[in-house]
């Protein structure tokens, strides 16, 4: 351009040149104004988002600020590690540390407490039952029933017990009298358990008359840890005919 001196300053009101001295022009589309590069990735700070001209058009928040391609990876690696993402004081994009999850109550406390003092004594008895399937769980009042009619009465009808004994190839006596041993064997297990989770429960109970501090600290410091009793017979097991 005549008269063009590129160490003046730039003088944002000078107009466009003549037509005659123009090179060639260049429309810029609606969505891509204000962007120097339509597949340049920008940042709103006002919605804590990133934004791509080419795909989100006029709907970019006037806001937005682009970020260079190196800042962009550099945040997407930082926010796959944990770190979140928050506009600094010039509305530029930072990856932080994340606030500290705040404390939690006294009441959601209690709460994580109970199930975890239920859950230890549920895992311990399933897992003691783990050989019998659910349905043949259901049948060992029935078992016990029936063993029990045959101790009394050698003929009383045991459909249960005696199909039970045919097809493992032992008498109905035999059976009834395991099928009794193991029951027992398994209440005293059970009952064990049962009883230490009620213990533990009533521990979590008394924390309900401390001021705040000490029920926190209080019911911190229930560690249920469930043991099975070991019966005369040894047996730690369930109640079927084993």
């Amino acid at each position: 351009m005549p008269d063009l001196n590129p160490d003046l300053p730039v003088d944002r009101t000078e107009g466009k040149p003549d037509a005659g001295q123009m090179v060639h022009t260049y429309a810029i589309p609606e969505e891509f104004k204000g962007y120097v590069n339509p597949n340049q990735v920008v940042y709103s700070p006002t919605t804590n988002g990133f934004y791509h001209p080419a795909i989100h058009g006029s709907s970019i928040p006037a806001d937005a600020v682009e970020i260079s391609p190196a800042d962009h990876a550099a945040l997407m690696a930082a926010q796959a590690q944990g770190k979140i993402i928050r506009p600094d004081e010039n509305g530029y994009p930072v990856a932080v540390i994340p606030p500290a999850p705040p404390a939690p109550s006294r009441a959601e406390l209690y709460t994580a407490k109970q199930a975890e003092i239920r859950d230890g004594a549920e895992t311990i008895l399933t897992r003691l039952a783990t050989e019998y399937g659910a349905l043949e769980r259901q049948t060992w009042d029935q078992q016990a029933a029936e063993a029990e009619a045959l101790q009394a009465n050698p003929d009383a009808p045991a459909p249960l017990v005696r199909a039970i004994a045919a097809a493992r190839g032992m008498t109905v006596a035999d059976l009834g009298t395991r099928i009794l041993a193991n029951r027992t064997a398994w209440v005293a297990v059970s009952g064990h358990v049962v009883g230490q989770r009620l213990a533990y429960q009533d521990a979590l109970e008394a924390t309900e008359s401390l001021p705040d501090s000490d029920a926190k600290a209080a019911i911190a410091a229930i560690v249920p840890v469930y043991t099975l009793a070991q019966t005369e017979s040894g047996a730690e097991n369930g109640q079927g005919a084993v």
